[in-house]
């Protein structure tokens, strides 16, 4: 099954999508668009403490460091096991659809 929703990013890291029921065999497929007429929103992992296990910094989700998406655009993700997926935004608020593939 198919869902589309409309999500509303602030200034402060919105998640925008889960992968509730994501397995390593199968993945929540999810595409992102933003519409035109909009603002950048920027995307990734909302936020790290210490290090991992790659010596990867502590860090959280920000337009500096989060992966830009110009409007008007819709690019697509796998969703694995635990991901969770935030967005952005440098001012005020901007609409974006999310649709994904519902999982068992």
């Amino acid at each position: 099954m198919i869902r589309s929703t409309s999500k509303t990013v602030t200034t402060t890291p919105t998640s925008i999508v889960t992968s509730t029921g994501a397995t390593s065999a199968n993945p929540k497929r999810v595409v992102i668009q933003v519409p035109t007429g909009g603002q950048a929103v920027f995307i990734g992992g909302v936020t790290r403490t210490g290090s991992d296990s790659n010596g990867g910094a502590s860090y959280t989700l920000s337009t500096t460091n989060g992966l830009s998406l110009a409007s008007p655009s819709t690019t697509s993700f796998d969703l694995w096991h635990d991901d969770e997926l935030y967005a952005v935004v440098a001012a005020t608020t901007q609409a974006i659809i999310v649709l994904e593939n519902q999982t068992n």
